[in-house]
């Protein structure tokens, strides 16, 4: 029930955007101002391609850059 909910409240692009800034899910969940629990739930319910998506663009948080 969570994922349907944070998948219906958070847009991918949205955050994917919150994410280049910061890769804890508590200051996403902050920013786009829902609970770190309904954060969290949209991040593990990522289909295939917007996991990939994210992971291109969070890189630079891996990598240390």
């Amino acid at each position: 029930m969570h994922r349907l909910a944070a998948r219906a409240l958070i847009a991918p692009d949205v955050l994917a955007a919150e994410l280049q800034w910061s890769p804890d899910p508590r200051v996403v969940a902050f920013d786009l101002g829902v609970t770190c629990g309904l954060a969290g739930a949209r991040l593990d319910g990522l289909d295939i391609a917007e996991r990939d998506r994210l992971r291109a663009a969070t890189a630079h948080h891996r990598d240390g850059a």
